[in-house]
């Protein structure tokens, strides 16, 4: 059963009668981030943030307005209603820190050329799941992803679990260490990133494969 917070997403989705919205629950979770980190923000700055014509970004606010988590200001633009305040809070508590890297931040972990990345609290639970890493990094690929890494925070340290049974720590690599840092992952966390050639497809790889695929459990109450 997925929780409230996935709900609440899927609600601003539903269809009209027959008339599916033409954005995703990337769209959705990124106008949401977006309006928590910046409100208030207008319709065309956030058309111009979602990359998304002006028809589909009023009717996503519109949605978002009727489901009670935003509302719209004629002359500041949107922001959150308490309602929409306590969802991000609830999905920030998850997901701890998104951030984008460039191919050189990377160095040999670059495996595109861009990434975009989630520290995911407790996430290792996942495993416990039945859940494993090649899924995980499927899911990525599946959403858009042209690869995905999967690290584990163990004693206190980034590994990057490899086929085979081989796992590499940060002296492998120091940029797991750096990824670590960036992201304020912490013991038992789980760093997923997703790697793309523009930043618009590896954020969306990575948001929709936390909200829509395997790795929504997360969510699960």
């Amino acid at each position: 059963m997925h929780s409230s917070t996935l709900k609440a997403i899927e609600k601003v989705l539903k269809a009209e009668g027959k008339v599916k919205p033409s954005f995703d629950e990337y769209c959705v979770l990124k106008a949401l981030m977006t309006l928590y980190e910046e409100e208030p923000v207008g319709r065309l700055l956030l058309s111009r943030k979602l990359k998304m014509g002006e028809a589909a970004t009023r009717t996503l606010i519109r949605r978002l307005r009727k489901e009670g988590l935003i509302a719209v200001d004629s002359i500041g633009g949107c922001f959150l209603s308490d309602a929409g305040k306590k969802l991000v809070s609830n999905i920030r508590k998850v997901v701890k820190e998104v951030k984008v890297f460039q191919k050189a931040q990377l160095g040999s972990l670059a495996l595109g050329n861009v990434a975009c990345a989630a520290s995911i609290a407790c996430g290792c639970k996942l495993f416990e799941r039945g859940l494993r890493v090649f899924d995980l990094r499927d899911e990525v690929v599946r959403f858009g992803g042209l690869a995905a890494l999967i690290v584990k925070i163990e004693h206190g340290e980034a590994i990057l679990p490899a086929n085979g049974g081989q796992v590499f720590s940060e002296k492998d690599y120091p940029e797991l260490k750096m990824l670590k840092t960036e992201l304020k992952a912490d013991e038992g966390d789980l760093i997923i990133v997703a790697y793309a050639d523009s930043e618009e497809a590896a954020e969306k790889a990575l948001l929709n494969a936390l909200v829509k695929g395997k790795v929504s459990a997360i969510f699960e109450s």
